[in-house]
């Protein structure tokens, strides 16, 4: 599963609502928010840009995203309702960001115990293999 479908996994169980509902053209306000919800949790937790969240979440263009990243921090001071809706979204978000970046930073150091081990002349050997395996003469 991808991390982007993990958050909107985890947004709509908290809202029940379905996530291919939750995506769709749908302007039913509980399904506006899921979408509103996951793609500021995209924003916040994520390397993706505003094309590929609006994407993701269905959205025409990438300004419903910049949008979303200043409506959602609005709505949760001025709506007391909407603020007690998504406090354990935003905790549970939080908690998933971390164990999705330990778990990077787990591959990441498995790899480089991978390549601290070799020395250094037996990996260009191996990467110059590969490149003539790749680029025959």
């Amino acid at each position: 599963m991808k991390v982007e479908e993990l958050y909107l996994q985890l947004v709509c169980d908290e809202l029940k609502v379905s996530p291919k509902s939750a995506i769709s053209k749908s302007r039913k306000r509980e399904f506006v928010e899921a979408r509103q919800i996951t793609s500021f949790l995209l924003y916040l937790y994520t390397k993706m840009n505003n094309c590929s969240i609006a994407r993701f979440v269905n959205y025409e263009s990438h300004a419903s995203v910049i949008r979303d990243r200043s409506g959602i921090p609005n709505l949760i001071k001025t709506n007391k309702d909407f603020r007690v809706k998504t406090k354990p979204i935003f905790n549970k978000a939080r908690i998933l960001a971390r164990e999705i970046n330990a778990a990077e930073n787990q591959k990441r150091e498995e790899t480089d115990k991978i390549f601290s081990n070799q020395k250094e002349e037996d990996w260009y050997k191996e990467v110059y293999y590969a490149e003539s395996l790749i680029l025959p003469l």
